[in-house]
């Protein structure tokens, strides 16, 4: 299945040391994730299981989804807009009974992940700059919002931002055709 902007930001996300450096991983004792960063992808079951893994960890996760057409495709273009929602998921530092020392702490952890997150992935279009994630290929990304953050009910001090990003694309299903393709009906030649 070709990549949307939610898995195919999974797939550029998990290409950044300086983002990977900030959050969780499986440990190394995981017979099937061992070492793999928390970077999830697409639904309510993916960010259920973020809350269960994070929650007690002291560490931060990410979920990246595709939220669907951020607005309507252009007229004379094929690029698509889609909306990307960047779930950040924030578990507070703990003492050795699991206490929470710093609450305040917790939120501006979670603005760094952002920080380093945004340095990468909001970019205005600049000419024929185009970024790969996965197999989608973007042609821009704007900062929709920035993280709210908000407590987790029953998580026990972690907490949830959420972000939004307006993301241009070009699919593995679009189709560029050139003048010189295009059956104009007039018997003209229309090659270039």
């Amino acid at each position: 299945m070709p990549d949307d902007v939610g898995s195919g930001s999974y797939y550029y996300i998990s290409s950044l040391p300086d983002v990977l450096a900030l959050i969780g991983s499986f440990p190394a004792d995981d017979p099937d994730n061992a070492g793999i960063p928390w970077v999830f992808t697409r639904n309510l079951y993916t960010r259920m299981e973020a809350q269960s893994i994070v929650k007690g960890s002291q560490a931060v996760a990410l979920v990246c989804i595709n939220a669907g057409q951020s607005s309507s495709p252009l007229d004379y273009s094929t690029v698509r807009w889609q909306r990307l929602e960047i779930d950040l998921w924030i578990d507070p530092l703990r003492d050795q009974y699991g206490n929470i020392t710093s609450p305040s702490e917790t939120e501006g952890r979670g603005d760094d992940v952002f920080k380093a997150l945004d340095s990468h992935l909001h970019r205005a279009s600049s000419g024929d700059k185009t970024e790969v994630w996965g197999d989608l290929i973007t042609v821009n990304s704007i900062r929709m919002t920035a993280p709210v953050w908000y407590p987790v009910p029953s998580g026990d001090g972690l907490i949830r931002g959420v972000c939004f990003y307006d993301v241009g694309t070009f699919g593995n299903v679009d189709v560029t055709v050139s003048v010189g393709d295009v059956d104009t009906g007039s018997g003209a030649d229309t090659s270039t």
